[in-house]
């Protein structure tokens, strides 16, 4: 099977170039069999790592021209959406504490004392969107606010923005590719080539002599320090 560069293709050339690396390692192969198909053979063996090396380029060109799909992006869309509600589980409730926490320090700032109760009593978040790493977007409201209050604080369609603390970030983040994998086709197709072309271009680095060249160099570097 040959590899055809289009878009319709790139996922397919991820994972055949990829799968085809980490056959060859596992065979203890000198390369891929895959070269055939590419019409490279009868290769000196004192060519090897240079084959390496052009492997290692010619994946990391098709795994960017798999990111920037149009396919690979409504995929991980797709994903997206079955794993929010369950992100609310842990967002919603940092989105409550960190209203409470912003209105206790306005209520400072003009001599009043805190608001007594806990958070989760405080208000509803009745909206909430995770678009960056550590920043959220969420709308809140009162338990006894009217639609009218509601709607008038977003009549310019400005939510209010928190940012996660470090160690909650890492976990959304962390548990949103998780789940994306676990809960969702699309996650889990978009996701595989990722995982096989990560392994495959450590594989063609150290058939190339990239990782023995730069241990020796840390390695200079540090006797001669």
């Amino acid at each position: 099977m040959a590899l055809e560069d289009s878009d319709t293709h790139a996922r397919r050339n991820v994972v055949l170039l990829s799968a085809s690396v980490l056959l060859a390692a596992w065979l203890k192969q000198d390369l891929p069999i895959i070269l055939g198909s590419l019409g490279v053979s009868g290769l000196p063996p004192d060519t090897a790592e240079r084959v390496w090396a052009a492997l290692f380029v010619l994946l990391a060109y098709l795994l960017a021209r798999y990111h920037f799909t149009p396919d690979r992006a409504e995929r991980w869309l797709t994903g997206a959406k079955a794993v929010s509600a369950i992100q609310d589980l842990w967002l919603k409730p940092w989105a409550r504490r960190e209203r409470f926490r912003k209105t206790n320090m306005k209520r400072a700032e003009t001599g009043h004392g805190p608001i007594g109760g806990s958070a989760r009593d405080f208000c509803g978040i009745p909206w909430l969107r995770s678009h960056s790493f550590r920043w959220v977007d969420y709308q809140y409201r009162y338990e006894e606010e009217d639609d009218h209050s509601f709607d008038d604080r977003y009549r310019n369609d400005v939510p209010e923005s928190g940012r996660l603390p470090l160690w909650l970030a890492l976990w959304n983040s962390t548990a949103a590719l998780v789940l994306r994998v676990l809960l969702s086709r699309a996650g889990l197709e978009v996701a595989v080539p990722y995982g096989l072309a990560a392994l495959a271009l450590i594989i063609c680095s150290v058939r190339a002599g990239w990782i023995v060249a730069l241990t020796s160099k840390v390695s200079q570097w540090s006797l001669g320090g």
